[in-house]
């Protein structure tokens, strides 16, 4: 089973959808700070090594990129003149 979380960062929050065998799981919109990032743990722990891809947006996904390094997460940030 494979599990894709992917994370729209804007200023002040995160739209997080969640994918599992390309069907849509679940969509939430989490502030983009500490209790957000707690919401957004529960989540990912709750999956088995689970992917997670956003796209950096300057300054405003710093803060998640900083979040999921200190948790040890594994992600892909996308370049958005890439992507």
């Amino acid at each position: 089973m494979r599990c894709v979380f992917g994370i729209d960062v804007s200023k002040d929050s995160i739209s997080v959808a969640i994918i599992i065998d390309r069907t849509m799981f679940r969509e939430t919109k989490l502030p983009l700070n500490r209790d957000g990032f707690v919401k957004l743990e529960e989540a990912l722990s709750s999956f088995n090594n689970p992917e997670v891809v956003f796209e950096a947006t300057g300054v405003y996904s710093r803060r998640l990129q900083r979040f999921l390094d200190d948790m040890g997460q594994d992600y892909t940030c996308l370049n958005p003149l890439v992507a």
